[in-house]
């Protein structure tokens, strides 16, 4: 198992710019203030792939790629911020040993996704013949590639991630890393209209491959504030599950209104 630290550079304050879309950072270790990077990664697909829908004693939906649970945003108002901690999980290999396979995990949290649109940010783990690395990262989808974060990461750390959505196309991110006591803030602006309708705590296979084997991973602490200031919970989400494509169920599971958790 290694940890992935991005290098752009040592500057205190990072920032970069694509086409209207703009964000910039800061990172402090135990309240001082250290360098802090970011690295483009691959681009994929972020919208759920839906293959059919049920329902038991709440509304359930599965998909080929994401787990969690989304909440809908009430009549009276819509999603202003989201937050959630977890711990970093393991991966591992679905099936035979590893050859030239590469698999990848994502955990995350966003706002949005009914509209085409998500500002989400979160953790995640690639695994191939050389081992699993962890890194962390952040995506205003479809308005840039995701962010690579040069924040310490480990397996079994605990992580906080808030986001905040200041307007319809501006937000803060603030990640945290509660193990190791570094937190990352990130603000962007410029970004393609949220429509501030939702809000997911996920897990995702991005890959066109099985998805990978993992510990349970744990989103406790969940909430999401609206715009008219109610704070609502897992009580009421659409429970999403992930049907891999070597015929695996991945099963999200309700806990209380605060924590849930998903596993392979």
């Amino acid at each position: 198992m290694k940890t992935s630290i991005f290098l752009l550079g040592a500057s205190l304050l990072a920032s970069g710019v694509l086409a209207e879309f703009t964000f910039s950072g800061k990172m402090t270790h135990h309240g001082v203030e250290v360098p802090v990077e970011f690295t483009p990664m691959p681009s994929r697909n972020k919208l759920p792939n839906n293959t059919t829908n049920a329902k038991r004693d709440g509304p359930v939906s599965t998909t080929t790629n994401w787990a969690g649970a989304i909440q809908e945003a009430p009549s009276s108002g819509l999603f202003q911020s989201i937050t959630a901690q977890w711990q970093v999980p393991g991966i591992y290999s679905p099936g035979p040993p590893l050859t030239t396979d590469t698999y990848w995990l994502y955990e995350w949290v966003g706002i949005d996704s009914a509209c085409g649109v998500i500002l989400q940010s979160g953790t995640a783990q690639t695994l191939n013949v050389d081992g699993w690395t962890n890194f962390v990262w952040w995506e205003w989808f479809p308005s840039n590639a995701p962010q690579g974060v040069n924040i310490p990461i480990n397996y079994q750390d605990w992580f906080q991630v808030t986001i905040t959505a200041t307007s319809t196309e501006s937000g803060v991110i603030v990640i945290e890393n509660m193990t190791q006591g570094y937190t990352v803030t990130v603000d962007v602006s410029g970004g393609d209209t949220l429509c501030l309708e939702n809000a997911e705590w996920v897990v995702e296979n991005p890959a066109d491959m099985p998805c990978p084997n993992f510990t349970e991973v744990w989103f406790a602490q969940c909430s999401a504030t609206t715009t008219t200031g109610a704070v609502m919970g897992i009580d009421g989400t659409t429970a999403i599950h992930m049907q891999s494509s070597d015929g695996t169920l991945i099963l999200s599971e309700w806990v209380d209104n605060t924590d849930m958790y998903v596993q392979y």
